[in-house]
């Protein structure tokens, strides 16, 4: 009987061995029985490699039975915890340039699938605007945070997990420390479960997903037509990783770039004020389009600006040979970015990307942390594992909620209030001079 061998690589956190491997087991279980198929659990083989945890048979209707091995790709103990400080200071150095990178991902991915939605160019602008906003805002709250964090030790003991153990993952990343620790145990891995299975599927999720990418690059460099390699990446942090390295690339960048951050409440002041010279006789409503216009101008100058002085990784956008599926929700920023991916051009159906519903009993922030408590992520897991890969399900548009749009309006508009009265502030300080 044909055998998929799943390699299963956690994200950033602390996990526990062998974690994400049953979660994906579950996954898996719980979608193969919804499509009116089993997973029957079978034993241990006595010679197998220690990481192979999961043992299956997978029965689906129509479909001849094939045996998925599930493999642990725990790679948490292989890197040493950073310090709190030191990722907290650069977290709130480069905090607006992610956010407004998340802005610049969330607009390419609705442009890109705008064929697939139902809400149009509505649902690329106002979220994109929001997280430039949020971006801009940051410089002037990050400080107060910092300051805060620092006085109140309250605050920095909760905050210490979440610096160090999460977000500090992401600081190992941009220090290649992942490189030499963690990528050479996971191609070694995947050539062990090569050798045993006809087909592994490396599953990633979150920073794990980009963790399979670079290990898929290596595996197959001198190979890139062999099918014996697929891989799924499950709330992909990708883009998200990729512009933290190219960051550390380029470590005058966020100096640049505060300045010219610091500067959008005096731009937006001077947009809207009543007795503003730019626009004389000018109605509100008027006076309010041309400033959108002119913050929409001048964020798309600051992300050109970005990537012009940026200096990415070399491998910053490659995919590795074999099928690929990115699994995305709309509520998750880490993986925004993913719809406008395609494949080589003689193989574009080889990168897919599937949507998966909200869910249903988590609030709409956990998304990054429930993809495999849905059916839908197993249905593209169980997709991966076939003999000849076909979607056992049918594909959910990327529908933008219209609540989110209705939180992101006010939001924005609370922003640009908020940008307002500190550019009146700015302008008081800047007109004696020009007087």
């Amino acid at each position: 009987m044909r055998t998929a061998a799943y390699l299963c690589v956690h994200g950033i956190g602390v996990h526990d061995s062998g974690a994400l491997a049953e979660d994906v087991a579950a996954c898996i279980t719980t979608a193969a029985e919804e499509l009116g198929g089993s997973a029957e659990p079978l034993p241990a083989e006595p010679d197998a490699p220690a990481e192979l945890v999961h043992r299956a048979q997978i029965n689906l209707p129509q479909r001849e039975p094939f045996i998925a091995e599930f493999y642990d790709g725990w790679w948490t103990r292989r890197v040493r915890r950073p310090r709190f400080w030191t990722v907290l200071l650069w977290t709130l150095r480069i905090a607006p340039l992610t956010l407004l990178n998340t802005a610049s991902l969330w607009f390419r991915d609705r442009v890109f699938s705008r064929g697939r939605s139902s809400r149009g160019l509505l649902t690329a602008l106002l979220p994109a605007a929001l997280f430039a906003l949020l971006a801009a805002a940051s410089v002037l709250l990050l400080p107060v945070l910092l300051g805060l964090t620092a006085a109140i030790p309250a605050l920095r003991s909760r905050a210490q997990t979440v610096v160090v153990d999460f977000i500090g993952d992401a600081w190992l990343y941009r220090s290649d420390e992942l490189d030499h620790s963690v990528l050479p145990h996971l191609t070694s891995l995947a050539r062990t479960a090569r050798s045993l299975a006809d087909t592994v599927v490396l599953v990633g999720h979150s920073q794990g997903a980009e963790l399979t990418r670079r290990a898929g690059l290596r595996l197959t460099r001198h190979h890139p037509d062999d099918g014996g390699f697929r891989f799924v990446w499950v709330g992909s942090g990708e883009n998200q990783l990729n512009t933290v390295r190219a960051l550390a690339r380029t470590r005058y960048l966020p100096l640049v770039f505060w300045p010219y951050l610091l500067g959008w409440p005096l731009l937006v002041h001077v947009m809207l004020s009543p007795a503003s010279p730019l626009w004389p006789g000018m109605q509100p409503a008027g006076r309010l389009g041309a400033a959108v216009l002119a913050l929409a101008v001048y964020f798309v100058a600051g992300v050109l600006m970005t990537r012009l002085i940026s200096r990415p990784p070399r491998d910053m956008g490659q995919l590795p040979g074999g099928l690929s599926w990115y699994v995305q929700s709309i509520l998750d920023p880490v993986s925004y970015g993913s719809a406008a991916v395609r494949g080589p051009a003689h193989r574009p159906e080889a990168v897919a990307v599937r949507y998966v519903p909200r869910h249903a009993g988590r609030p709409w922030w956990m998304e990054h942390v429930t993809y495999f408590e849905k059916p839908e992520t197993g249905h593209t897991l169980l997709e991966a594992g076939l003999e000849v890969p076909e979607p056992l399900a049918p594909e959910l548009p990327p529908q933008v909620p219209v609540w989110v749009l209705a939180l992101c309006a006010a939001a924005v508009a609370a922003l640009l209030g908020l940008g307002w009265l500190v550019g009146d502030w700015q302008w008081q300080l800047l007109d004696p001079l020009g007087a």
